[in-house]
């Protein structure tokens, strides 16, 4: 009579791991990294929130938008109809 074996050995190869020992960044003096860097400092991306809103430089701001798209051949204003 065949018998078949239900539990089977594999064996798997032993790998060896190492743990990765990363250096620091050195600097090359590049402008776009030095830009990177120093962008806080050279631009005004430090935003406050106020209470209220500047509601005349938001009118002057959203007219000005307006105005663009208006300059657009493609343009198509719905209240006009």
């Amino acid at each position: 009579m065949l018998h078949l074996k239900t539990h089977h050995q594999f064996h798997l190869p032993h790998i060896r791991t190492q743990s990765l020992q990363l250096s620091a960044v050195q600097s090359d003096d590049d402008e776009l990294l030095y830009d990177l860097d120093n962008a806080v400092d050279i631009h005004d991306d430090n935003w406050t929130l106020d209470a209220s809103p500047d509601t005349h430089q938001l009118t002057t701001f959203w007219s000005g938008v307006e105005e663009d798209l208006k300059k657009d051949p493609s343009w198509f204003q719905f209240d006009d109809e």
